[in-house]
């Protein structure tokens, strides 16, 4: 049965490494997320759609064709179609 006297380093060594891996990962990542966000705050909103839930031709809900129809998938799934 191997002896536990020489993992202590072995586990001190790895961690340091780990860490200033990551340490290092961390820092160029916020180097390049701050300066984007900054650029990323004066851009204006723009909506993508002015109303909600808007009617199709037919007269239904916009998402009709939908082999769900008004309902999402998760309530088909419930339903076992």
């Amino acid at each position: 049965m191997p002896s536990d006297a020489g993992s202590e380093p072995v586990r001190d060594a790895v961690r340091a490494g780990v860490t200033g891996g990551l340490h290092g990962v961390m820092l160029g990542t916020t180097a390049l997320c701050a300066p984007t966000f900054v650029a990323a705050c004066p851009i204006r909103e723009v909506p993508l759609r002015t109303t909600a839930g808007a009617a199709t031709d037919q007269g239904g809900p916009a998402n009709s064709r939908s082999p769900w129809g008004a309902r999402g998938s998760a309530d088909a799934v419930r339903r076992g179609t």
